[in-house]
């Protein structure tokens, strides 16, 4: 549990790489859409794709099985096909169960061992993934020339990566050669690094281009660059106060699983509450960030459930998030004694 939650900022990090273009990699456009799908947890859209192009072709379909509810006999068919289509050279099956592996068990040192095979097999994606996690979390700052490297090929993942490399050292000159792997990747459309972008000119007091490129963020996609535009929007500090975007934007963070979209929703709705129906609101994203795993939120709606849904008493509920927040200080408790010393 510790190497998980100590390196959630680098699997974050290294979902940019998808960023870049596959075509070159051995695994066309369309085989990254479906693996990019899967990663994502969207079975069906995956599947939707594979029935429109590959209907039939027993690699796509042992793909799809992975990710599907079968029974233990059928699953492990499929892996035995996929993992000898992959050991000879197959490299759509390598990176397939590298990003299984990595994406849905949670089991890095397996999908370590597929991600070399298939960057061997041609996959720059795979390639990039098993360096980056070399340098980032098994902490193998030799190979940092290669990542150097591929940035100079043009690789912008590559780039964006040693920015979030030389910021993490801290040193004024680190953060100097942060700032300028960041400016490149972020010239060529890399929506992380264009939101890094944007809080370094925050910080210079360059309002105008922070906002500029925060919006060209969010127009891109990444959920920081549009959860703070959305704050924006809610001061009105630096663009006209706007509500109903700001709720606009929200509720689709929200949607999508943004915890602090939920807490955020919920806070305006609390804060502004006339009528039962405002509680009502705040009840509802403020559940969904406690079951997302927040506890800040737990306390309000412990008091609300026990004093005021619709002005009856739940207790029931009451109960069922004190239970919760039990499990969170117990998870809390076990993480703490599973972090070594020193």
């Amino acid at each position: 549990m510790y190497m998980w939650n100590r390196s959630i900022w680098i699997f974050l990090c290294i979902a940019c790489l998808l960023f870049n273009s596959t075509s070159a990699s051995g695994i066309d456009e369309e085989d990254s859409a479906i693996l990019i799908l899967l990663s994502d947890g969207d079975v069906l859209g995956a599947a939707e794709l594979i029935n429109k192009s590959h209907k039939g072709n027993a690699i796509y379909e042992n793909i799809l099985v992975l990710y599907q509810n079968n029974d233990k006999a059928t699953f492990e068919s499929s892996l035995t096909f996929l993992s000898g289509r992959a050991k000879k050279g197959e490299v759509l099956a390598s990176r397939t169960l590298a990003d299984y592996y990595y994406y849905h068990e949670k089991d890095r040192e397996t999908a370590q061992s597929w991600y070399r095979l298939a960057a061997s097999q041609g996959d720059s994606i795979s390639e990039m993934t098993e360096l980056v996690t070399e340098i980032f979390v098994n902490k193998d700052e030799s190979r940092i020339t290669e990542l150097k490297a591929l940035a100079d090929e043009g690789y912008i993942s590559a780039a964006y990566n040693l920015g979030i490399f030389y910021n993490k050292k801290g040193d004024l000159e680190s953060k100097k050669l942060a700032r300028s792997y960041f400016k490149y990747a972020s010239q060529y459309g890399h929506a992380k690094a264009t939101y890094n972008m944007a809080v370094y000119y925050k910080q210079d007091g360059d309002i105008e281009s922070y906002m500029k490129l925060l919006s060209d963020s969010a127009d891109k996609g990444f959920w920081s660059a549009r959860f703070q535009y959305g704050v924006e929007l809610y001061r009105g500090r630096y663009i006209e106060r706007d509500i109903p975007k700001f709720i606009e934007y929200m509720e689709v963070l929200s949607e999508e699983g943004v915890t602090k979209a939920s807490v955020g929703l919920g806070s305006y709705y609390n804060e502004s509450a006339k009528t039962i129906e405002d509680y009502e609101k705040t009840e509802i994203y403020y559940s969904r960030a406690a079951y997302a795993g927040n506890e800040e939120v737990l306390e309000w709606l412990i008091v609300y459930y026990e004093h005021r849904l619709a002005h009856e008493v739940n207790e029931a509920m009451a109960q069922k998030l004190k239970d919760m927040k039990l499990l969170f200080k117990d998870a809390k408790s076990t993480e703490k004694q599973e972090v070594p010393a020193g």
